[in-house]
């Protein structure tokens, strides 16, 4: 049986060393927007077992000859003796960059330079693309001198803001930047870490389960967080600022009021205070996520230039004709020699706040209980 991924061997440097081979088996999770996941297993007396030892030993792994995650073995295994037994390898994407680097309040300054408790580095009103990479160039790079190369900012997405007092980035940069439409990407290429954006493509085909596309189907869904926020701006006592920002739709249709707090004593401009109360309501709109598992077909298939990539808009129509339109948000994989290639995708993040998803899922909801209440 021909085994359709690729594993190569590199060091914490980026340098190639060799290609694995000889898989038993590999697993793993590959998604938009967050951190993919792979565990691969080799026999214990496997002729690569040094170099996959090494201190920082980095993998590259490629599905169908495209490249499907890149990133540092984080958690090795293993079990002897060496003819019978398993190694095991957990690795994690390089997305994880922007999980682990903070945002200074003043990134070009010491330590001893941060400023008082209502000190944040601010920017906003700019391009997704162009927030993100300034904050990961000033911290990441010029700061901490991590040996990431950033691609030219091409200005792409809606426009968002982020504040930073030492967070993790990934937690003031998303959902933000997902929701303004564009993708992030941290993987090895030539040798080297690159981070760059990707709008993503848009895949002509409407997966269905007439089409044996789809062969299994689970949804969920949850209703809103909050209706309304209230935003503190700058001031002390009877002088504080505060705003509020309401969704009276979403009230109206939920027949509920769910009312959250909003800091903003960084800054006294009163549009980003509404711009803010909007992003919170944004991120604490009904979520839903619909997961299908997939068989590829003569006229589908994952990877390759006519086939659906994790990070596409798909369409996919399920139940009883319910169409969803949303993001591919990830691709769960498997394969070992006995049982083969096996794939599960997720349309919609489980924070996904689009309401056309929602709405959907509510509907397949109604359409589920119908069918039982029929038999």
């Amino acid at each position: 049986m021909a085994v359709p991924f690729r594993v190569d061997i590199y060091d914490k440097d980026c340098k190639w060393k060799a290609p694995l081979g000889d898989l038993k088996s590999i697993a793993g999770t590959v998604r938009h927007n967050a951190i993919s996941e792979a565990t691969l297993t080799v026999a214990a007396n496997h002729k690569r077992a040094a170099l996959l030892g090494g201190t920082g030993a980095r993998l590259g792994i490629k599905f169908r000859g495209e490249p499907l995650m890149t990133g540092p073995i984080r958690a090795p295994s293993g079990a002897g003796p060496g003819m019978t037994g398993d190694l095991v390898y957990e690795m994690q994407s390089d997305f994880r960059i922007l999980h682990n680097v903070l945002g200074w309040p003043a990134p070009g300054k010491l330590i001893t330079q941060q400023g008082d408790d209502g000190t944040y580095y601010s920017i906003g009103r700019r391009p997704a693309e162009t927030v993100l990479k300034d904050v990961v160039a000033k911290n990441a790079v010029a700061r901490l001198g991590f040996p990431l190369t950033i691609a030219p900012d091409l200005g792409r997405g809606a426009n968002i803001e982020a504040s930073f007092r030492m967070h993790p980035l990934y937690d003031r940069l998303f959902p933000a930047v997902d929701t303004a439409g564009i993708g992030v990407s941290v993987a090895m290429t030539a040798g080297r870490l690159v981070l760059d954006a990707y709008v993503p493509s848009i895949y002509p085909n409407v997966l269905t389960e007439q089409s044996r596309v789809i062969q299994k189907w689970s949804f969920s869904g949850t209703g809103p967080d909050a209706t309304r926020v209230v935003i503190g701006g700058q001031g002390q006592g009877d002088l504080r600022v505060f705003e509020t920002v309401k969704d009276t739709p979403l009230e109206t249709a939920w027949g509920d009021i769910i009312e959250v707090f909003r800091d903003a004593r960084d800054t006294a401009d009163g549009t980003t205070y509404l711009m803010r109360g909007q992003e919170t309501l944004d991120e604490t709109a009904p979520r839903g996520t619909l997961t299908v598992e997939l068989a590829e077909t003569e006229r589908f298939r994952y990877g390759g230039p006519k086939g659906v990539h994790v990070g596409d808009l798909v369409t996919a129509r399920v139940g009883t004709g319910i169409t969803v339109t949303d993001v591919l948000q990830e691709m769960t994989f498997s394969w070992n020699r006995a049982g083969g290639l096996k794939l599960s995708s997720t349309i919609g993040p489980k924070d996904d706040p689009m309401d056309q998803l929602m709405k959907a899922i509510t509907t397949l909801a109604r359409g589920v209980h119908d069918l039982k209440a029929g038999t």
